[in-house]
């Protein structure tokens, strides 16, 4: 969904309405119900959002960045020896798809030689705290030096991450604190940018999966702290501030719902998560939520800069949408008295996650 225009820096929002004033606490399913790039429900209507209505992207004159710079959002790195609970197979043992160049080259591993993927079932083995890690073993061929293999990693369908693979030796690229259940799941791993036909010295080769769950480690936020830091101060006055404005009474911060528990990934949590998918959305809403509520809405936002300046100018942009944006309405909203902050700031960008409960 994000756009990149080359030459300019990116910012983008988007807002999740509130889930659900009242009702049981299911995933969006069933009749009526509606996905798009988050996960929108109206507890009593029938009709569901399928366009990205409350989406903002705007041009800011901040920082340069590049289309492929922007898109390289994975974060990747070179991963120790596997855990005695890890499950690990061979590239070879998945489903071939795409062009016909694409092919099993020996020693478990697969040539990816234009568009297609590795796809198949993969058992995930049980974890503590029900996040886990994803290493993949590969290398690439950069095209004479003029392109960069990307790995596209989805579970289940959804786009979890995407790799530059840029050595040209085997290497294990690493995704961390992805959150599912034990059980078996189906695993993509597609040559995101192969082109239709094979491309002369270009090429992405996959020798192993391995799954590793996340049983040592408290989860993908840190301990909850006791009050905000700083930079959520920055914030939670911002929110505070144009709610005072109008007359309404102060939201009260949630360190907890911040910072996420070890079976909740909580708001800065889902920063983390949008950051490795490289997209903005509202995917883990309403599990994100970490405190017993009645209604939850949810804002999230992107954008390039220092993170005080980032800050300030997604609370702007929100708050310049008026009554009828759902950035708006949730900031200002009569329903909600809680909210919690996550914030992750990486290589210039800020990835904000705003979660409101009552």
């Amino acid at each position: 969904m994000t756009d990149v225009i080359s030459g300019a820096p990116r910012m983008a929002m988007r807002a999740a309405p509130i889930w659900p004033l009242t009702g049981p606490r299911l995933p969006c399913s069933g009749a009526g119900a509606g996905l798009k790039s988050g996960r929108w429900c109206l507890i009593g209507k029938t009709e569901h959002s399928q366009s990205a209505k409350q989406d903002l992207k705007v041009i800011s004159p901040m920082r340069p960045i590049i289309a492929l710079a922007a898109w390289l959002i994975a974060m990747c790195a070179i991963s120790g020896t596997p855990s005695a609970a890890s499950v690990a197979i061979t590239a070879d043992s998945l489903t071939i798809g795409g062009c016909p160049s694409n092919r099993a080259i020996g020693g478990g591993a697969v040539g990816l030689y234009c568009a297609g993927d590795i796809h198949g079932r993969v058992n995930f083995p049980p974890s503590q705290n029900g996040s886990y890690e994803i290493g993949i073993v590969a290398q690439g061929n950069s095209g004479w030096g003029l392109l960069v293999p990307q790995a596209r990693i989805s579970v289940d369908g959804v786009a979890i991450g995407t790799i530059a693979v840029t050595t040209s030796s085997y290497s294990t690229y690493t995704l961390s604190n992805i959150v599912t259940s034990a059980g078996t799941h189906v695993i993509d791993i597609a040559f995101a940018n192969g082109y239709t036909g094979p491309f002369p010295g270009f090429a992405l080769y996959i020798q192993s999966i391995q799954i590793t769950p996340n049983a040592d480690v408290p989860g993908p936020a840190p301990s909850p702290p006791t009050s905000a830091d700083a930079y959520q101060q920055q914030l939670l006055n911002l929110i505070n501030g144009s709610r005072a404005s109008a007359g309404l009474p102060s939201y009260t911060f949630s360190a907890v719902q911040s910072a996420g528990t070890a079976g909740c990934v909580g708001s800065y949590g889902h920063s983390v998560h949008m950051a490795q998918v490289g997209q903005i959305s509202h995917d883990q809403f309403p599990q994100d939520i970490c405190i017993p509520w009645s209604a939850a809405g949810e804002n999230v936002g992107e954008a390039s800069g220092s993170e005080s300046v980032a800050i300030q100018t997604l609370h702007r942009l929100m708050m310049s949408e008026g009554p009828g944006g759902g950035h708006y309405q949730n900031i200002m909203s009569t329903t909600f008295t809680t909210v919690g902050i996550g914030l992750y700031y990486t290589g210039g960008t800020l990835w904000l996650t705003e979660d409101f409960v009552r």
